[in-house]
C-alpha cells in the first residue's frame, strides 16, 4: 500500500532532484509550486520502486502528476501500485509532451485529452524587459500613459523592509476579488506561504509605488538554469497600464539571468488569455491530462 505524505519545505533536494532530470519548462517542474498550493490543493507525495509520485485532491477527486524517476521495469508495478491506491482509477493532471509516451506505455487504454486551459506561456525575457519593436506597440502606449499619469512611480525589489507592505497589498487584491471568485481564496492561502518561506525557496519579487503606497506586486523563481516562473503577478486593475508596467519592471530588473519567463497559465479565463497571447509568447508548453477507467 502506498503511503502518502505532506510536501515538507525539506523535501525540496529531494524533488529537486526528479524535476531537474526532466529539464522542462511547464510550471509543474517547480519544488514552489508543489509547497506553496499544498493547503489549496491537499499535495502529498510517496517514493515507490525509487519512482516520485505526487498526487492532489480537487473536488474531493484525486489528481496525480505522472511518476518521475521510473525505469520501464518498473512502469507495470508502479501503475499496479497506483490502481490499487485509488480504487481502480486514475486521473492524471499535468502531463507534458514528453510524459506521454509513459502514460501510454503504463496504462495502454488511457483516454488522453488536450488541457489547453493549463498550457503554460513562455516568453523572452529580453523582449518584456523592453517592449521593443512593433509587435509591442499596445503595451507601450500603455506604459508610456502610466508613467506620465504617475512620474512618482518607482521600481523597488522586494526585501525584508517592504515584504509585509507587498504582502498586506496582495492579500486585499484576494480579498476584492473573491467576491467575484471564491477560488482566489486558496490563491490568498499560496501567497502567505510564499512570503512566509521567502527566502527558503529563493523567490524573487518586485513591486511597483506611487502615491507613497504599494500598488503592484509580482513574485518568482528561478527553477531552471535559463527559465523562471512568475507564480504571482498583482495591481490595481483600475490604473491605466498598472499591469504592464509591473511585468516590464520585474522582467527588466529581477530577470537579467535568465532567457525565458514562465507566466503560467490563463485557466480558460477569456481575458487573460488575450492578455497573455498579446504578450506575444515565445512558446507554449502543453499540458494534457489522462484518465484511466
Amino acid at each position: 500500500m502506498l503511503n502518502f505524505q505532506l510536501v515538507r519545505l525539506e523535501d525540496k533536494d529531494f524533488f529537486h532532484k526528479y524535476l531537474w532530470q526532466q529539464g522542462m519548462y511547464g510550471c509543474d517542474n517547480s519544488f514552489a509550486n508543489y509547497f506553496i498550493w499544498q493547503e489549496a490543493y491537499h499535495t502529498e507525495w510517496t517514493c515507490y520502486r525509487d519512482a516520485l509520485l505526487v498526487k492532489s485532491e480537487h473536488w474531493g477527486k484525486n489528481y496525480f502528476m505522472v511518476p518521475l524517476g521510473m525505469k520501464p521495469e518498473d512502469y507495470r508495478p508502479v501503475a499496479d501500485a497506483l490502481l490499487e491506491y485509488n480504487g481502480g482509477t486514475l486521473n492524471f493532471d499535468g502531463v507534458y509532451e514528453n510524459h506521454l509516451p509513459v502514460i501510454k506505455a503504463m496504462f495502454p487504454d488511457a483516454v488522453i485529452t488536450d488541457d489547453l486551459d493549463n498550457t503554460d506561456y513562455i516568453y523572452l525575457q529580453k523582449e518584456l524587459a523592453s517592449f521593443a519593436g512593433r509587435k509591442f506597440h499596445g503595451q507601450k502606449n500603455h506604459l508610456n500613459a502610466f508613467y506620465r499619469a504617475h512620474p512618482d512611480a518607482s521600481y523597488e525589489p522586494i526585501t525584508k523592509s517592504n515584504a509585509a507592505e507587498c504582502l498586506d497589498f496582495a492579500l486585499n487584491w484576494c480579498d476584492v476579488q473573491s467576491a467575484k471568485d471564491i477560488t482566489i481564496l486558496d490563491e490568498k492561502l499560496a501567497l502567505q506561504k510564499a512570503f512566509q518561506y521567502f527566502n527558503e525557496l529563493e523567490f524573487r519579487g518586485g513591486a511597483i509605488r506611487f502615491n507613497g503606497k504599494i500598488q503592484a506586486m509580482s513574485l518568482g523563481e528561478k527553477y531552471l538554469d535559463d527559465i523562471a516562473d512568475l507564480h504571482f503577478e498583482k495591481a490595481d486593475r483600475n490604473v491605466r497600464g498598472l499591469y504592464v508596467a509591473m511585468c516590464q519592471a520585474f522582467a527588466a530588473n529581477a530577470w537579467n539571468d535568465v532567457i525565458y519567463l514562465n507566466r503560467e497559465e490563463d485557466m480558460g479565463i477569456e481575458g487573460l488569455r488575450t492578455a497573455k497571447q498579446n504578450l506575444h509568447p515565445v512558446m507554449l508548453w502543453k499540458r494534457y491530462s489522462a484518465v484511466i477507467k
